[in-house]
């Protein structure tokens, strides 16, 4: 069995990755950092569409997930959006969702 490879957070399945995984997607990340921002887009689409396959479409929830995107793109433009740490962000998670 793959040994654990629990990473600060244990949000978002990040403790189901194993060590082996997260350096296979460290690389990934980099490789993928190094393309044009045109490849970057064309890997991202490459990657949704087949994560999409295996997954529930709602139509319902990604309209408003477009709309939540483009309210949170303007506050950050009109310099409106509120910001967090990543701790604080962690330390919130954690109180709600204790283990």
């Amino acid at each position: 069995m793959p040994t654990p490879c629990f990473g600060r957070s244990r949000h978002r399945g990040v403790g189901r990755l194993t060590c082996r995984s997260m350096t296979i997607l460290a690389e990934v990340a980099q490789a993928a950092l190094e393309l044009s921002p045109a490849e970057q887009r064309s890997l991202a689409r490459l990657l949704l569409e087949h994560a999409a396959a295996d997954a529930d479409y709602s139509p319902g929830a990604e309209a408003a997930w477009e709309l939540e995107i483009g309210r949170r793109i303007e506050a950050v433009k009109s310099g409106t959006a509120r910001h967090r740490s990543a701790e604080q962000v962690f330390e919130r998670l954690d109180a709600r969702f204790p283990t």
